[in-house]
């Protein structure tokens, strides 16, 4: 258990193929231990390679009176299914961490990956579109990725920030 965990991301790259064999198993394995985080805020599961790129997030935002958690799935792969193989599935085990760990309801964002200059032979390529993407990397190597895969003019997801307050981000 992981009582004061509040953001995770992974990766991997055996999961992430356009065939999606190990897709949804790797979900419902997340939600199983997302399950386990009762101060969960933020979870991305991500990967890019081999042309290929997929984001899953889980967000528990709002305050404990309003708003829904958000599941978003977002993937670049064209052919086949957009959504994993049981993906019903995987959906139910998310409502369940949502209404056991934040006591909302939740909502489903599935929105494609559009084509990138230089494609998605690298995790360069879809840094950018990670809430989390400042603890994975330093700002200044996020942005010389982008650079590198010429979506330095695309606009960034936002980014998430954990629960402390403002004056912790200000520069003393």
């Amino acid at each position: 258990m992981f009582p004061n965990l509040e953001s995770i991301a992974l990766t991997s790259q055996h999961w992430l193929e356009p065939t999606q064999a190990n897709t949804s198993k790797l979900l419902l394995l997340a939600a199983a231990a997302a399950g386990q985080m009762p101060k969960l805020r933020i979870m991305e599961i991500w990967n890019c390679g081999s042309g290929h790129a997929a984001i899953f997030r889980y967000e528990a935002t709002g305050t404990a009176h309003s708003s829904a958690c958000r599941l978003t799935w977002r993937c670049s792969w064209e052919e086949g299914p957009e959504r994993p193989i049981a993906w019903g599935r995987v959906v139910a085990a998310w409502r369940h961490v949502a209404s056991t760990n934040a006591g909302r309801e939740l909502t489903l964002v599935v929105d494609p990956l559009p084509d990138v200059p230089y494609g998605y032979g690298t995790y360069h390529a879809i840094i950018h579109k990670l809430k989390l993407r400042n603890l994975i990397l330093d700002p200044t190597s996020v942005m010389q990725a982008r650079v590198v895969t010429g979506t330095e003019n695309e606009p960034e997801v936002e980014e998430w920030r954990p629960s402390v307050p403002d004056s912790y981000w200000s520069e003393s």
